[in-house]
């Protein structure tokens, strides 16, 4: 098992396009929008700049989450 963290840590994590006016809807019909689950996460937002080779340079949505019992698989991963 990965232990968890023991502090809320906030992590960050990119999606291709915007996703604004999706989530703007949600709130403006007061409903929440609920992601089970995220990966790919990481711990600085730099990673996903405008030279992200994982976003591209074009249009992005960068979500910060407050995450309050993720794990860290950094070790794990192939990615720096």
């Amino acid at each position: 098992k990965l232990p968890t963290s023991s502090v809320p840590v906030n992590v960050y994590r990119g999606f291709k396009g915007s996703v604004f006016n999706e989530i703007q809807s949600l709130k403006d019909k007061k409903e929440e929008l609920i992601w089970h689950a995220f990966s790919s996460c990481t711990l600085n937002q730099k990673v996903l700049n405008e030279s992200s080779p994982f976003l591209g340079k074009k249009e992005k949505t960068i979500c910060l989450i407050k995450s309050i019992s993720g794990r860290n698989i950094k070790s794990l991963s192939v990615v720096e």
